[in-house]
Formats: C-alpha cells, sequence, structure tokens
C-alpha cells in the first residue's frame, strides 16, 4: 500500500492481528507491506469497482479464455461474492462462454447462500473456499519447525482451529463442498485436524463430503497416510513447481526434499 493508502486507513493497531502481519520499519512505522489477514485495513478503503467496469474486465477475460482455448475451469474462491451475480446475468444474456465451478469465499459469504446450477451447465456454486495459511515466498505458510531462512517465524494460522471447524460445520450443513487453502506442513496438519472431525460428524450417513487440500505444498510424511486414509482430494497445481527456486532457502535442503510437493507420493499412495 503507498502512503496515500495508509493515510485513508488511519492509525493502524500496534498489534497484529490474527493471522496476519503489518511490516514495519525499525522505529515501528508502518512500510506499507501487509501480509494476507493485515490487508483487510487496506482493502476496506479501495473504492469498489463500477458493475460496467467489472462488466469490462469479465468480457476481456473471457475473451482471453477463448483465445486460448480454455473452455473450462475451477475459480477456488470467487474475491468478490457480487461477481456471482454478474456471472449470472452475463449466462442469462447469452455471452458467457465458459464453463466454471465457482467456489464462494468464506471470508466474504455466508452458508445460507444459494447454490447454483445453470441449466446449460455454464456456472456451478456448491463449493466454499477457505485460507488456513499464507505462501512459503512471503514466509507466512504455517510450518511445524521455523523457517531456514528465518529463524524465529513459523508462519501463521489464519483460524484457531476450534473457529475453523465451527465456521467449516455450517457450510458443512449447508451442502457446500470445503475446499481449504494449506501450503505449510503445519496448516495441512491443522487442516486434517478438522476435516477429520467433519468426517467423524457424518460417519454412517450417506454422504461423501469431497474434503479438499488446496496445494498441499509442504506435507509430513505421516500426513501424507493420514490424507489418504481419510479420503482427502490434495487439489495441487504445478506451476508451484516455480517455488522451488526459493523453497530450499525457506524450509533447508532436507527438509524442502522430504515434505516439499510429495504430488508422487499422494499419487502411488492412492
Amino acid at each position: 500500500a503507498n502512503s496515500k493508502a495508509l493515510q485513508l486507513v488511519g492509525e493502524l493497531p500496534e498489534e497484529d492481528p490474527q493471522g496476519g502481519e503489518i511490516l514495519r520499519f525499525p522505529n515501528g512505522t508502518p512500510t506499507g507491506v501487509m501480509l494476507d489477514n493485515a490487508m483487510a485495513f487496506v482493502e476496506s478503503v479501495i473504492p469498489p469497482y463500477s458493475e460496467e467496469r467489472k462488466q469490462e474486465f469479465l468480457r476481456a477475460a473471457l475473451a482471453e479464455c477463448a483465445e486460448q482455448g480454455v473452455t473450462g475451469l475451477m475459480e477456488a474462491g470467487v474475491q468478490n461474492k457480487t461477481d456471482i451475480d454478474l456471472y449470472l446475468r452475463a449466462v442469462d444474456e447469452g455471452w458467457y462462454t465458459i464453463r466454471n465451478y465457482a467456489m464462494r469465499g468464506a471470508a466474504i459469504d455466508t452458508p445460507d447462500a444459494k447454490m447454483i446450477h445453470t441449466p446449460d451447465g455454464l456456472l456451478t456454486v456448491r463449493g466454499v473456499k477457505f485460507y488456513l495459511d499464507g505462501a512459503l515466498g512471503s514466509r507466512d505458510a504455517a510450518l511445524l519447525e521455523p523457517y531456514n531462512d528465518d529463524p524465529g517465524n513459523r508462519g501463521f494460522l489464519f483460524y484457531e482451529p476450534e473457529d475453523l471447524l465451527k465456521e467449516m460445520k455450517k457450510w458443512k450443513d449447508a451442502g457446500y463442498q470445503i475446499a481449504t487453502h494449506a501450503i505449510g506442513d503445519r496448516a495441512v496438519r491443522t487442516l486434517l485436524d478438522v476435516y477429520e472431525v467433519l468426517l467423524n460428524d457424518t460417519a454412517g450417513e450417506d454422504v461423501d463430503l469431497r474434503l479438499r487440500v488446496e496445494h498441499a505444498q509442504i506435507v509430513e510424511e505421516s500426513d501424507v497416510d493420514r490424507l489418504i486414509r481419510l479420503g482427502i482430494i490434495p487439489s495441487v497445481q504445478p506451476q508451484f513447481i516455480g517455488d522451488w527456486a526459493f523453497a530450499e532457502e525457506r524450509l533447508g535442503e532436507d527438509r524442502a526434499k522430504a515434505r516439499g510437493y510429495l504430488w508422487r507420493s499422494l499419487l502411488e499412495r492412492g
């Protein structure tokens, strides 16, 4: 955030929010860099785009997808819940040209929001996306042990486990499929703890929750077997291999190789 944005925000709290950090100069003055949940301070003063401008963005994105031959996608976490209304309007008006399995954002939406499946199959909304930690690059992915290049830091979780379970139960009871961003091994382990409770709650019922771990980038070995045993879906993205450029710096060579990007292990073990 630039100085004008910080001026609009006003005085920032001295304590960092749960699941976020305000980076500061040695004298305590904010640098303008806000990590994860701390971004909300600045996001709250950003003027919203007009509906006309948002429609321009969507039309441009759809045209780019068509030009590149992309006919379907999964939008894991719609950033603004009013965007779904725009998608529906585009479907009704006949210019929505892609199949989209879109997930509501748990931080901005509520479980009483209606599920959607348009008759033409172009838009489906029956999933929800949570975020449990940050990323390796910014050193806020939640790790079991400290960062190799920042020994006093293990990253942070965006939710206390009991709060996460409480929120997920609401979405589960509403019938939504739950997907959760978890990159660090501590985040993955915490998430498996919560998911196991959700699965136990539905034991004996004829229901497949199809719970997902988004990214599963750093996973401790014992949690690989546990993830498979619980039937959790590891949703991985090959583009994150690019993080290897700094993964060894963040984790150290031994930990990076033992826990990083264990996607073949996940595939071969089931």
